[in-house]
């Protein structure tokens, strides 16, 4: 169910957002990058959790994913997904890639700023373009 949407005026154009409130896997939505969080190289599907609910819908595990780019040992910490394909009973949103944000970022001495997930997730749509990789629709659940 849609919440709110509102546009965002940005250097390179106008962006819209949406608000919705749901069950992800089964609100409809068709996306080119599904984000998640999960602790450094923690990829278990616990249960009751995002990456969880992502293992019961759809039978993915982040773990079993081909990472088309990786940038973990970069100041980002995320990776993204090569595309998933998708079985004919899969749960009506669907999404072409898993982009994973990794937390826990310990703030080192010396940093100038803490560099909160939400950063270096933007930071990381910035970047997905030059690596060649398609991302007009993002869903952030």
């Amino acid at each position: 169910m849609l919440l709110n949407f509102f546009d965002v005026d940005t250097a390179t154009g106008e962006r819209s957002v949406e608000l919705q409130v749901g069950d992800y896997p089964q609100l409809g939505l068709q996306t080119d990058l599904l984000v998640v969080s999960a602790f450094s190289g923690h990829y278990a599907p616990v249960r009751r959790t995002l990456l969880g609910r992502l293992h019961e819908a759809y039978g993915l595990r982040l773990s079993d994913l081909e990472i088309a780019l990786d940038l973990r040992s970069s100041p980002l910490k995320a990776w993204v997904s090569a595309p998933v394909a998708w079985a004919a009973d899969a749960p009506p949103s669907r999404f072409t890639r898993i982009a994973v944000v990794e937390g826990a970022i310990e703030w080192q001495e010396g940093d100038l700023v803490p560099w909160p997930p939400f950063n270096r997730l933007f930071s990381l749509l910035a970047l997905l373009p030059m690596r060649g990789i398609a991302c007009a629709t993002v869903a952030s659940p």
